[in-house]
């Protein structure tokens, strides 16, 4: 559902001509290109139809709403099926990622890992996944770079 809503909310930002808030850190950045299209890649939307796409998603969830109806990705095939195999991947990503981290971090490493996170806590005023939240989206960062 938090994927579906992310690529939704890109999508009507890049359909309108709008920005989209960062849900990090507040501030409003253009579409997420990347992410729009990691989706997109999944059900071979070819980038050449990548508009066409994004207008017909649209279009349908404006279609839905003049009906009373409230959208659901699982309502769209090619769009359940595109939120499906990206989920898979970046499960598939993280499992990789999480289990290269366990094998090479040493006790050390994880003591700085939970000093980090118990000054989100403390100093910063987050909870328990909010910090935890923060921590994936650095390690997303870190991945990418590796």
């Amino acid at each position: 559902m938090r994927l579906c809503a992310n690529y939704i909310d890109n999508v009507k930002a890049y359909t309108q001509k709008e920005k989209v808030r960062n849900q990090f850190t507040g501030m409003d950045e253009e579409p997420d290109e990347r992410l729009m299209r990691s989706i997109e890649e999944k059900i071979e939307i070819p980038e050449s139809r990548k508009e066409d796409f994004r207008r017909e998603i649209m279009n349908y969830i404006g279609a839905l709403a003049i009906e009373g109806k409230k959208f659901n990705y699982k309502m769209n095939e090619r769009l359940h099926k595109a939120l499906e195999l990206k989920l898979f991947e970046d499960q598939k990503d993280s499992i990789k990622l999480t289990s290269l981290v366990s094998s090479v971090t040493d006790k050390d490493t994880q003591e700085k890992i939970e000093i980090v996170k118990t000054r989100l806590i403390k100093d910063f005023g987050y909870d328990e996944i909010s910090a935890t939240d923060v921590l994936h989206y650095v390690a997303q960062f870190l991945h990418v770079g590796m």
